[in-house]
């Protein structure tokens, strides 16, 4: 950056009125980077620079103000590798074990899970994330163990930096456990057979249920 005081003749001496900043200005007005900057120690800089001409006799003051900007070095990561989940059918909560949990080592927007997403199209899953990374599934209709058993696919998780950073994908299996949802009863109402008086059978009729 570069600043310029005039109005005086001669020379121009510039100088940075705090002591302790990762900033230098030089004789032309250029203001220099010289330490490296760290967003989680200092998210802005002002720096009142006092430019001072004519032996003293001009003297002007500005401020500047430097907004430092988080870059995204970090991409999420699931907290563990393996998970499991299971669904019962008539219902829409996974339950996914252990408990999910997207790590981000960024600060800021840039540390903030933004979303996971499925990578294969056309499932009945959403993810949703809080504040916190804890992700909970949700299927978006009721499951039917009798159509669909087991679900496999992979899932990637996505922050909120700029531009936004991916997790590697993790393989999740999703079982649809099967409910007792139907009684079971007899084919026909009534069953008849005919016997004969003084016989022994082994069988006299045979009767069906489902």
């Amino acid at each position: 950056m570069h600043i310029r005081a005039v109005g005086c003749e001669g020379p121009v001496k510039y100088t940075i009125n705090e002591p302790d900043t990762p900033f230098e200005i030089d004789e032309n007005g250029r203001i220099w980077l010289v330490k490296p900057l760290n967003y989680n120690k200092a998210k802005s800089y002002i720096l009142n620079v006092k430019a001072v001409a004519g032996g003293g006799k001009c003297i002007a003051h500005a401020k500047v103000d430097f907004e430092i900007l988080n870059m995204n070095k970090h991409a999420p990561r699931f907290e563990f590798e393996k998970y499991t989940c299971d669904i019962i059918e008539n219902t829409r909560d996974l339950r996914i074990n252990p408990p999910m949990r997207v790590l981000d080592d960024d600060s800021g927007e840039a540390g903030k899970v933004k979303n996971v997403t499925i990578v294969e199209s056309g499932l009945p899953f959403v993810f949703t994330v809080d504040d916190k990374g804890n992700v909970q599934g949700r299927a978006t209709k009721d499951m039917d163990a009798e159509d669909i058993t087991d679900y496999f696919f992979d899932i990637i998780a996505w922050d909120s930096g700029n531009p936004p950073k991916s997790s590697f994908p993790i393989s999740l299996e999703c079982e649809v456990d099967d409910v007792n949802e139907f009684t079971p009863h007899f084919m026909k109402d009534t069953y008849k057979a005919s016997i004969s008086r003084g016989r022994t059978y082994t069988n006299v009729t045979q009767v069906r249920f489902i």
